[in-house]
């Protein structure tokens, strides 16, 4: 199967067969072959993103995105190849990326991609990948932050966690640092918060360095080091293109520091200093309810459970 020497041959893989002949050629391998590749498609699907972040045109992220709408259909395949039982946690919490659309986009062009009457899969046109871009780079544009600029490095980047699960991000480029819901930055997702953001909650939770062992006590069945290493993957991707820097701002585990060093501040607002950083947005329905009789978040239970 695919490794570093011999990558994956995605347009060759796929050329000329139908959905189904890719499934009866993954049927062909061994259960941790199957794995293999998955975790190796992510990875790749991983880099080729990050990439497409740093592209200035359309046309050019076209390419970067069909490759990545590739990749997910095999991640797809493998999925139903292995089977709901045999699914690994990585496969359960499958969501193709990157828009965040509940798999919408993907399944758009995977329509495309195979005709409609043979079933053998075709070329998807420069065009209609980019109409499928259109409303993603249009969001991407709206952010608070896209421009680069110098001068200034992640000490002097800031997110704050407050008590109606606004976030906030503040650094020299960014114009709007108001707290806002975490749909405006998409980090609200099928109706619950993103796993983006449920780690970016351990950091403020739990300091810095992060422990993961905090997190995987008592819940090995729910979170393991492999899968947190992997959040923390996509926590970075998240975080470069949200503050228009390059280096990844939280850093490899350190067994002398004992957990994942961040070069940039996560706190939450009740434990700063200043009581204006308490700042609780009027218009949201949240703030204007009696904290005291708050019902508690599902995210804070998670962690006071887990800090028990």
């Amino acid at each position: 199967m695919a490794n570093k020497r011999n990558p994956i041959k995605i347009k060759k893989l796929i050329e000329g067969k139908t959905l189904k002949e890719l499934g009866e050629y993954f049927e062909t391998k061994t259960k941790s072959d199957l794995e293999q590749v998955y975790n190796n498609i992510r990875k790749l699907i991983d880099k080729q993103y990050s990439k497409s972040l740093k592209v200035l045109s359309v046309v050019n992220m076209a390419k970067y995105h069909r490759e990545i709408f590739d990749y997910e259909i095999l991640c797809d395949c493998i999925i139903d190849v292995i089977g709901p039982i045999n699914q690994t946690e990585s496969m359960m919490k499958w969501d193709p990326l990157p828009f965040n659309d509940e798999g919408t986009r993907y399944r758009l062009y995977r329509n495309y991609r195979f005709n409609k009457i043979t079933g053998i899969s075709q070329d998807v046109s420069d065009d209609i990948i980019i109409e499928l871009l259109k409303n993603y780079t249009e969001d991407k544009k709206s952010k608070p932050i896209k421009k680069k600029q110098t001068g200034f490095g992640w000490k002097d980047c800031d997110i704050i966690i407050y008590k109606d699960y606004h976030i906030s991000f503040k650094s020299p480029n960014i114009k709007d640092e108001r707290p806002q819901h975490p749909s405006v930055f998409h980090l609200w997702t099928k109706g619950k918060y993103s796993a983006i953001y449920e780690t970016i909650i351990w950091f403020a939770h739990y300091g810095n360095p992060f422990n993961p062992a905090l997190v995987i006590e008592g819940n090995l069945k729910e979170f393991n080091m492999k899968m947190i290493s992997s959040r923390i993957r996509r926590l970075n991707i998240y975080l470069k293109d949200h503050f228009g820097l390059n280096d990844n701002p939280i850093l490899k585990y350190s067994r002398a520091k004992v957990g994942y060093p961040t070069k940039l501040n996560i706190r939450l607002a009740s434990k700063l200093n200043e009581p204006s950083e308490s700042y609780i947005d009027s218009d949201d329905a949240l703030s204007k309810a009696n904290f005291e009789d708050f019902q508690e978040d599902p995210i804070q239970a998670h962690l006071r459970n887990k800090s028990r």
